[in-house]
């Protein structure tokens, strides 16, 4: 007989389980989470998309370690990582030795006494962007509750039964592209000026050179108009 475990009840009877949904990397975050009833059915339905935005946006950091970039959870436990432990403490967690070789473990009696601090798991949203070209899975959860009473009497039958699988195996390819260029920007607005005006770039520069032409030659008639200026002494 096994110890009992912490999320059981007096009678030894575990009523909830949780279940943590990561994509390919090796950290978990703790959202999304699910919660699994006793004796209830569930069903998972995951939809997988390959995203790829652009670099320029400023939405999104360039990750080049992997197919699928650096996952946000890795970002996070790495930022509070440094920022409760290493920084502070010059030394590292014994399941995070693989990440940071080159410190020493931190002893127990350390991180005991400053557990509040260590525990403290809040970080800046801002440090920890998507990947530019990464994969997200989206995912349909169902769950109802067993109706049969066979159910709840045989001991052969689990506590707890989840189904999890892809709806298609294949995956939604979506890209980030630029939809404006010097050249598509100019055939807009020519465009636009002659669906609305009635008009075009190449009226409006003839309209324009029209005219500079018609002030330029009255310009050019007023100044042969005018009558002579003489200079020198008037004589009766």
């Amino acid at each position: 007989m096994g110890s009992p475990i912490a999320a059981a009840d007096d009678d030894g009877l575990q009523s909830e389980s949780v279940v943590y949904i990561s994509d390919m990397s090796p950290e978990i975050g703790f959202f999304p989470r699910f919660y699994l009833d006793y004796l209830q059915w569930n069903r998972m339905r995951f939809t997988r998309s390959h995203i790829h935005m652009e670099q320029t946006t400023g939405q999104c950091v360039v990750d080049n370690t992997s197919e699928e970039g650096q996952s946000r959870e890795t970002c996070i436990v790495e930022a509070w990582l440094h920022d409760r432990v290493i920084e502070p403490f010059n030394c590292t967690l014994f399941y995070f030795a693989s990440k940071t070789p080159h410190l020493e473990i931190c002893s127990p009696g350390l991180v005991v006494n400053n557990y509040d601090s260590i525990g403290d798991l809040s970080i800046s949203a801002q440090r920890c962007l998507p990947s530019c070209s990464r994969f997200d899975t989206s995912i349909a959860f169902f769950s109802t509750k067993q109706t049969s009473d066979d159910w709840s009497n045989s001991s052969e039958i689990p506590a707890f039964r989840l189904e999890a699988s892809y709806t298609y195996l294949q995956y939604e390819s979506y890209q980030e592209v630029l939809q404006t260029s010097p050249p598509s920007f100019i055939s807009k607005i020519g465009g636009q000026f002659g669906l609305f005006c009635g008009i075009s770039v190449i009226t409006i520069v003839q309209v324009l050179l029209s005219i500079a032409q018609e002030v330029f030659s009255r310009i050019k008639a007023v100044v042969t108009d005018e009558p002579p200026v003489y200079y020198g002494t008037l004589k009766g």
